[in-house]
């Protein structure tokens, strides 16, 4: 399933977190919610200057916002390129938002700098069977912010 089909989570599923979550990133709780509740994102990080490199994200759907999360991710289908960390899923939603929220913003960007007629892959990034979204190298590239890696890498 693309991010253009992910249905958003109800009011009910997300006023939980709405404490946790300010101002205009409170449109993207509801998709991001509903993300966080399928435990599963694929996508590509993108690397300068090289290929990007494919990566599966798994995570624990925790009940409260105070509840960890654990989330691992795999690179490149390499069991040792597999790492993981545990944040509350307050936090977790928040990286969810940023994920949602920068590939809104490459549509847009894309959509404007696109050839009059063009579709894809200035259109949507290509279904995934088991997880949110995945994009070939050239599409719009589904991947976690630098603050994420940096605590997944405990760089921080």
């Amino acid at each position: 399933m693309s991010f253009e089909q992910l249905q958003p989570a109800t009011p009910q599923q997300a006023s939980i977190y709405l404490p946790y979550i300010q101002g205009n990133k409170r449109h993207f709780l509801p998709y991001a919610m509903s993300l966080y509740q399928k435990g599963v994102l694929e996508g590509y990080r993108k690397i300068e200057g090289s290929n990007n490199i494919p990566f599966v994200a798994t995570w624990n759907v925790a009940t409260l916002p105070s509840d960890l999360t654990r989330c691992r991710m795999q690179f490149d289908g390499n069991a040792q390129l597999s790492y993981e960390v545990m944040m509350a899923s307050f936090e977790f939603i928040h990286v969810l938002i940023e994920i949602i929220e920068n590939y809104e913003r490459d549509t847009r960007l894309r959509l404007r700098s696109a050839p009059k007629g063009a579709s894809a892959p200035y259109a949507c990034g290509t279904a995934s069977p088991i997880g949110a979204s995945i994009n070939p190298p050239g599409e719009r590239v589904t991947d976690f912010p630098q603050v994420f890696y940096r605590k997944l890498l405990r760089i921080e």
